[in-house]
């Protein structure tokens, strides 16, 4: 009902395409009428979900709506996209997308206009009230009440069918509004926004089997690689063949998401070897070793006094620590890595209150979790099981299939230990220190053999100010 909603409203631009950023009033006709590259990006995956639930091939027309107006008007000749287009000059907002009986009828035959005015709500007096003063301005915004495909002509008239006539009508009355003055376009290119972006148009391409969606998302793709990274790392913005701003986790985890909705699109490894290179440095630079979850901030930014997590996401863009999640489950099913599936669920579990308590803020956090419980329910003997304690997170990995009498099996014990932190060793000089062994308790008819421990690493202890034997970052008993 509500891609529905969206669809026929004014906040959709039933001439141009693309949808602009929020309704004003209760019957979704009068937009604030800025257009964001963020919220068509989302808009596409959206509808493409609600094409695949519904088989409802309005939503599979909107996807395609968002496409062309992405393609002509906010594509750079490199292939990346810009920001956003603005709402029109001060004092003249949405003057570019109004339109007056009487321009109509001069751009349209009397038949027409008359057609288009009835199937999109046009008045004499104009469809809605100025904001500001409250009175019909005779202008008017496009606007269905029903669904195009439900106009119908009697049966054996010789017109043509009503959707096609319409799509001319518009065809015609977009090329009278660009001759009209336009909106300022936002041509910064943005990493996190053409990040989205690229997911969406690859996973539509993917679903839709539309091969032009997944070739825009690789030509953007390939734009930002090149212009937008420096020294292995990611920039934030680019404008004017200046690229700027050492990238923040929004960057990352968007683009990484977008590269690997490229790869299953296309089975081109070179998407997935990008994404797993962004990962490592997302983990590396930006995770909190201490409570779990990502900063927003790396080292490379400016020493702040307090490094946030951005929980909420701001605005309308979705929670940079939820698709983080999403990213590194996704990433540890397709490379077989269980590191970062331990990264994902220390991220849920660091924020599972603010899931709790502010689900509406939370929804990328509650889909990740979503994906690892469902994960959970499915992962066999082979995939082992995963646990967080903190500071610590354990990776159990048993046999494969079942036991056979007599059969010598290994069970893997895989140990991270959060930055900051480490365990003892054997350590025959102190024996008061406690060593950190695994104990295996096994009921008939099994028995338990030799436990090799990990190699310990020697380093001075502040508190006892004597060298002693720990264990720090990955270990592994077996």
């Amino acid at each position: 009902a509500t891609l529905d909603a969206m669809w026929l409203g004014g906040m959709h631009d039933h001439i141009g395409g693309g949808f602009q950023r929020y309704s004003t009033d209760a019957e979704w006709l009068l937009p604030h009428f800025e257009k964001m590259l963020y919220d068509n990006a989302q808009l596409i995956r959206s509808y493409t979900d609600g094409y695949q639930i519904t088989g409802n091939e309005r939503f599979r027309e909107a996807v395609a709506d968002i496409y062309g107006w992405v393609r002509r008007e906010m594509t750079s000749p490199e292939g990346a996209f810009y920001s956003a287009l603005d709402s029109g000059e001060v004092g003249q907002e949405g003057e570019a997308y109004v339109w007056r009986m009487e321009r109509l009828t001069e751009v349209l035959n009397d038949e027409d206009a008359a057609l288009f005015a009835m199937v999109y709500g046009f008045k004499p007096e104009g469809n809605f009230q100025e904001e500001a003063t409250g009175e019909r301005s005779g202008k008017n915004i496009p606007h269905l009440q029903q669904p195009i495909e439900s106009l119908r002509h009697p049966a054996g008239a010789e017109k043509p069918d009503p959707a096609l006539r319409l799509a001319d009508i518009r065809s015609r009355l977009l090329a009278e509004r660009r001759t009209w003055p336009q909106p300022r376009r936002d041509d910064k290119i943005l990493t996190s926004w053409n990040g989205l972006l690229i997911g969406s148009l690859a996973y539509a391409g993917r679903v839709l089997d539309e091969p032009d969606y997944v070739q825009a998302a690789g030509t953007a793709a390939d734009d930002i690689l090149n212009r937008l990274v420096r020294d292995d790392r990611l920039l934030r913005t680019c404008r004017n063949g200046s690229a700027r701003l050492p990238g923040y986790l929004d960057d990352y985890v968007f683009l990484t998401q977008g590269l690997l909705e490229l790869y299953l699109a296309t089975e081109d490894s070179r998407w997935l070897d990008q994404a797993r290179r962004f990962a490592t440095i997302l983990v590396r630079d930006f995770e909190d070793k201490q409570n779990g979850g990502f900063f927003y901030t790396s080292a490379d930014h400016e020493e702040l006094m307090f490094r946030s997590r951005n929980f909420g996401g701001g605005g309308n863009m979705p929670n940079s620590n939820g698709i983080a999640s999403q990213v590194l489950l996704r990433l540890a099913n397709l490379t077989d890595n269980p590191a970062w599936r331990v990264s994902a669920v220390r991220t849920l579990e660091s924020l599972s209150g603010l899931m709790a308590t502010q689900p509406h803020s939370s929804e990328h956090l509650l889909i990740a979790a979503s994906q690892y419980l469902a994960e959970s329910d499915d992962r066999s003997v082979d995939d082992g099981l995963t646990r967080r304690v903190a500071p610590l997170a354990f990776y159990i990995r048993g046999p494969a299939s079942g036991v056979q009498p007599g059969e010598r099996v290994t069970i893997e014990i895989e140990i991270d230990i959060d930055e900051g932190w480490h365990l003892y060793a054997e350590n025959p000089q102190a024996e008061f220190l406690i060593p950190s062994t695994v104990t295996v308790t096994a009921g008939e008819p099994l028995t338990v053999g030799s436990i090799e421990a990990p190699e310990s690493q020697s380093k001075t202890d502040p508190i006892l100010n004597k060298t002693v034997n720990t264990y720090s970052g990955r270990i592994r008993f077996v």
